[in-house]
């Protein structure tokens, strides 16, 4: 059955792939702290460009960068996602965090 999540919000953690934390890649890192935290999951995307701070990034046929734009999307309670968030926010140097507020999301695990 499905449960509605109180005050749910998502999380975005816009990265490279080539980013580190701690000395381990950053997505390793970062999905390894939402298991910890039992927060309900994250999801990471690879993505074919993007543009920032540190340049631009693309992956062009024939000629694939290793260093392509990550975002990593966490759905939970605020709560939850906030201790996510600060821990974060200690511990990263680079990329941009955003969190935004959701009308509703469900617990389809029940």
């Amino acid at each position: 059955m499905a449960r509605e999540l109180q005050e749910p919000v998502k999380m975005k953690m816009y990265l490279l792939e080539g980013d580190r934390i701690e000395g381990v890649p950053a997505v390793d890192w970062v999905l390894k702290k939402v298991k910890e935290l039992g927060l309900r999951g994250a999801t990471v995307h690879r993505c074919f460009a993007g543009c920032g701070r540190r340049g631009r990034s693309e992956a062009r046929i024939l000629r694939h960068s290793t260093n392509l734009p990550i975002v990593i999307e966490v759905v939970d309670e605020r709560e939850r996602v906030e201790r996510l968030v600060n821990l974060l926010k200690r511990k990263v140097d680079v990329g941009v965090i955003t969190v935004e507020r959701l009308e509703k999301a469900y617990d389809l695990e029940g």
